[in-house]
């Protein structure tokens, strides 16, 4: 062998130590797997390239075909921000796949900074970008897809030293995403009105939500030990527009409140709650006062012991006089 081929076999040599040899060794992956979100959400998924060896593998720019129902995720968007590479170019950049991007496929590039460094792929993962979806419809499950090819178009990812070369190693088989409709959340303030807590004894108060005759949702409020106390509660978007939440438990007389369910979060504020209804027969009379005397001395927690004070006593008598007359807010 003369010196000139001594010499070229050399630089392969070299050249081999230094360019790894071009195979299937750069996964994609969508994180999550699943989800939940309601409707009108913004459903985000992120693309990771993802090494198939314990070592990092480097690439220099791809494809990634996307499918999904138009019907339940629209339309399609994406961001880079929080990507593990800042991509020389990226985004929906062929218009074969891309004419539209609410019809159901679409096709994602990127592309390397073309001095800069070379991404590469880790074990654990490096994240390309993050596809954007807003939620229209319910649905158990949908399925953000990537296939091998779509009309023409492939998923790919290029070797960064030999052109033209696809190194892509597996496909993720789907994102999947679970649509619920959105919920009303309703919170509040409930004033239990001339309750003093001062024994072991607490309350029990309960907000049905109606729509007409319908109960659509219920907010239990328990183990109740101070006169103050907030409460929260949530009603399927199933359910919008004009609603009541009927309060109602102890010897508390039962209020109304009028709601408009929005799918949103509301506030209605101080909920006050007149005692003195010992008997749940809808109003403050003569005969709640017999039964507080009935039982006058008892330290048993009933609902007689207006104050909850751990005593039916002379208090509780006050208490039904003072709102003598009293009837159900309904």
């Amino acid at each position: 062998m003369n010196w000139n081929c001594t010499k070229v076999l050399g630089l392969m040599v070299a050249i081999a130590g230094v360019l790894p040899s071009a195979r299937a060794n750069v996964n994609l992956d969508f994180r999550p797997d699943t989800q939940t979100v309601a409707v009108g959400d913004v459903v985000n998924i992120d693309v990771y390239a993802v090494s198939d060896s314990l070592v990092d593998q480097g690439f220099s720019a791809g494809d990634i075909v996307l499918s999904w129902d138009p019907a339940k995720l629209n339309p399609i968007s994406y961001t880079n921000a929080g990507a593990g590479y800042s991509w020389g170019n990226s985004g929906f950049l062929f218009p074969t796949l891309n004419g539209s991007l609410s019809d159901g496929n679409a096709e994602w590039s990127f592309e390397r900074q073309l001095f800069g460094a070379i991404p590469q792929a880790t074990p654990a993962g490096l994240k390309l970008t993050t596809i954007k979806f807003t939620a229209v419809s319910p649905t158990t499950q949908t399925t953000v897809s990537m296939p091998a090819s779509l009309s023409g178009r492939t998923t790919r990812v290029f070797d960064p030293f030999i052109p033209n070369t696809n190194i892509l190693g597996t496909r993720d088989s789907g994102a999947f995403v679970t649509i619920t409709l959105p919920t009303t959340f309703i919170n509040g303030t409930l004033y239990l009105q001339d309750t003093l807590f001062g024994g072991p004894f607490t309350r029990n108060i309960v907000g049905t939500i109606k729509q007409g005759v319908t109960t659509v949702g219920t907010i239990n409020v328990n183990s109740i030990s101070t006169s103050t106390v907030a409460f929260s509660g949530s009603v399927s978007g199933a359910y919008t527009g004009p609603a009541a939440i009927e309060w109602d438990g102890s010897s508390f007389l039962k209020r109304k409140i009028n709601v408009v369910l929005n799918n949103g979060t509301m506030s209605i504020g101080t909920v006050n709650l007149i005692n003195g209804d010992v008997n749940n027969d809808g109003e403050v009379d003569a005969v709640d006062i017999d039964d507080v005397i009935a039982v006058f001395g008892d330290l048993t927690g009933l609902n007689e012991d207006c104050d909850v004070s751990g005593e039916v006593d002379a208090v509780d008598i006050d208490i039904v006089i003072a709102n003598f007359g009293s009837s159900d807010d309904l």
